[in-house]
């Protein structure tokens, strides 16, 4: 039988409205049960949402694929992710499949944003408008933090492996329509979706909620630039967003799951002529009422342009860049930080969100639970650990697994096959004094150990600059044609670098460490995160990454350590990334325009040009002094006239400073200066001596050429 969902506030009396309504979609009720029924049907319906490929409201395509994963029951002819790279199709066959389980993110050249109505929609390849194969949908600005659209679904029957679905009866699942209509998706519904999350009445499952909440504010509605699209194993296991069952085919081989056709983008700034930027803003821990004090804001623009901040939500104030709370006021505070742009970027916001509390906050410390070589006898008996500092008792939940927790803390994994992935959530709920804590999840994995059978560890028969320890660790043939997208990647974010790669755990006789130098520093072994892991070709694989803050103008050199049980130990190449912030960005950041944004002009009377402000750092939006840079200097040094001054490491990519010296101010040479270089922060220090002491008067200038 259907779900029955009963609703508040509708025209027909009687029914009450405690249930997320579909935003995208129109909808009607049952006037004698209170059935939710929705009156978007199929593609060809008169009243249906779905947009065919050829209309003209599409302005873009998806450009790129990144973090595949393939799920089970999908077979190699079907592994081909250049399908859903550009305009959608008629054609069932020009898909890539995801198998059961199995994922993909899209990426663009032009980040999706936040408009009038519909802004993306997602293809798939259904030969009729109810054999439906359904997959989450979800957006992210970062790569990292991804939101999920609200999704529900009505049905409550099992469905069979060519089985039918009713249209009517899903909400924002992809795809409800068939081959070459796209089923659409609009930005703003994650706004009302947010607010209904932080609502009394809101009914969103427990797991979706927190999702939402936590990876929300971390969406910039102007710069979308990720669609994440994760299959649905269709078995009433797994949950839409008010914790209902999902039922769409199962027992499928060899193309079972979702098949992805295409992304196409509506809201698009690819017709825009003005350049994207992104704002970083720095996450705010939850605050205990008692003895709160203002809160500093701190957030950053890419474009270097200046952000301001609004209350979103709170019952505080903003002054002068911190946050003020409420006196006595216990709620969830959400900021919301703005840059406006200007004639050369566009519009940005990002968003914080904590929460302020007369109740202490306290957190979950859950060790990670090591990984199990095969054969793992069964039941495998392990003792969980976890601890809460409010000192309460933590809970336990096996979320995915065959087994349960006894006395507590003792997990009864009674299937222990290999490969698996085990999770398992740590919870504590809180009580009169503590908030509840952040759910902690904890996964680990039950694999075929693959022996390292390499004659020369650092042999490297492919010439790919990676050795055999590293085609060890990727799960790589030693020798012959491999994929690059197997290997570390470096990206810019903004003024972050971002470093990713992923590691096969059957390979579990080699230990990779992540490395980097900033500059000319020393090695730094970064904190980093776990973005996913997955089963594919019977090999259990994880993927990392992690973020370097950086400044214009700074070099990231990134590579990791290998080392073997045996004591084999190597490093593998250098990826190397400068953060480049040309003339033309220096000049947007400042506002310039026309004449004035030129190299040589002068547009605040003060005798010094753009190009000199933009090399030595200084005032690019009003009179400067040279004064601002703080290196520049002249004086007597062991008897020699010495001359130094600094320019910003940014510049570096667009010109060269040559430091000249001159008896008379016309004659200028090079000659007979001994020239010093140094590091200071975001400068490159240069330091000139002259040798002869007996020269007076002397002068010196440093002169600046575009390369």
């Amino acid at each position: 039988m259907k779900k029955a969902i009963f609703l508040i506030g509708l025209c027909w009396a009687g029914f009450l409205n405690a249930y997320y309504m579909p935003f995208a979609e129109s909808y009607v009720a049952d006037e004698e049960t209170g059935l939710l029924l929705y009156a978007c049907g199929s593609a060809t319906g008169g009243d249906s949402t779905a947009i065919h490929k050829d209309d003209a409201r599409f302005a873009d395509w998806a450009s790129g694929w990144k973090n595949l994963v393939y799920g089970v029951n999908c077979e190699e002819e079907w592994r081909n992710p250049q399908n859903a790279v550009g305009k959608a199709s008629d054609s069932v066959y020009d898909i890539v499949c995801l198998g059961d389980g199995g994922s993909i993110t899209l990426t663009f050249d032009y980040p999706i944003f936040d408009g009038d109505g519909f802004d993306f929609a997602v293809f798939e390849n259904s030969f009729d408008e109810y054999f439906l194969e359904l997959a989450f949908v979800e957006v992210s600005s970062d790569g990292a933090h991804f939101v999920r659209f609200p999704n529900l679904y009505l049905e409550s029957k099992p469905i069979g492996a060519f089985a039918k679905n009713n249209p009517r009866y899903i909400y924002n699942l992809a795809s409800k329509y068939s081959c070459g209509y796209g089923h659409p998706f609009d930005l703003s519904e994650l706004k009302s979706a947010y607010e209904f999350a932080l609502s009394n009445g809101c009914t969103f499952s427990e797991e979706y909620k927190k999702s939402l909440l936590e990876n929300y504010p971390y969406l910039d509605f102007s710069n979308v630039r990720y669609v994440r699209i994760i299959d649905i194993i269709g078995d009433g296991k797994t949950l839409d967003s008010e914790g209902q069952g999902i039922y769409d085919p199962v027992g499928c081989v060899a193309s079972a799951g979702f098949d992805l056709n295409a992304v196409g983008v509506i809201n698009s700034k690819k017709n825009s002529a003005l350049k994207t930027q992104t704002i970083l803003f720095t996450p705010i821990s939850d605050r205990r009422l008692t003895g709160i004090s203002p809160i500093l804001l701190e957030a950053s623009a890419s474009s270097n342009l200046p952000v301001s901040f609004e209350l979103a939500q709170g019952s505080g104030k903003i002054e002068n860049g911190y946050y003020v709370p409420a006196e006595g006021v216990s709620e969830r505070v959400i900021i919301k930080a703005v840059q406006s742009g200007n004639t050369v970027y566009a519009f940005a916001s990002a968003y914080v969100s904590f929460l302020i509390s007369d109740k202490s906050f306290q957190e979950i410390v859950f060790p990670k639970i090591a990984d199990l070589p095969a054969p793992v006898a069964s039941p495998k008996l392990i003792t969980l650990k976890a601890s809460a500092s409010s000192g309460l008792k933590v809970s336990y939940d096996l979320s995915k697994g065959q087994g349960s927790v006894m006395s507590s803390n003792i997990l009864r994994l009674t299937d222990t096959s290999a490969p698996q992935i085990i999770e398992v959530k740590a919870s504590q709920g809180g009580d009169a004094n503590y908030m509840e804590a952040k759910t902690i999840l904890r996964t680990f994995a039950i694999y075929n150990p693959v022996a390292f059978n390499s004659s020369n560890p650092l042999s490297d028969a492919n010439s790919n600059g990676y050795c055999d320890i590293f085609e060890y660790a990727f799960s790589q043939p030693y020798s012959g044609q491999n994929d690059a997208k197997f290997y570390p990647q470096i990206e810019v974010l903004g003024t972050r670098a971002r470093v990713s790669w992923r590691i096969c755990v059957d390979s579990d006789e080699v230990e990779i460490t992540p490395k980097y130098k900033l500059n000319d520093g020393g090695e730094t072994v970064p904190e980093y995160s776990l973005d996913y892991e997955y089963i594919e070709d019977g090999k259990i694989y994880r993927a990392y990454h992690y973020d370097v803050d950086a400044a214009y103008g700074d070099e990231v050199g990134a590579y990791f350590t290998g080392v073997l049980k045996s004591g084999e130990t190597a490093d593998s190449p250098v990826m190397s990334l400068r953060l480049e912030y040309s003339f033309e960005d220096w000049a947007a950041a400042n506002s310039l325009k026309d004449a004035d944004a030129s190299e040589a002009a002068v547009p605040f009377g003060d005798s010094i040009s753009n190009l000199q402000k933009y090399a030595f750092g200084l005032n690019g939006s009003g009179s400067a002094s040279f004064s601002e840079n703080k290196h520049f200097n002249v004086k007597i040094e062991n008897g020699c006239p010495s001359f130094s001054f600094s320019v910003a490491k940014y510049a570096l990519d667009y010109l060269d400073a040559t430091p000249l010296w001159s008896s008379d101010m016309v004659n200028w040479q090079s000659g007979d200066l001994l020239l010093e270089t140094s590091d200071d922060g975001n400068f490159k220090v240069y330091k000139v001596r002259h040798l002869n002491s007996q020269i007076n008067p002397i002068f010196f200038k440093a002169v600046l050429r575009k390369k």
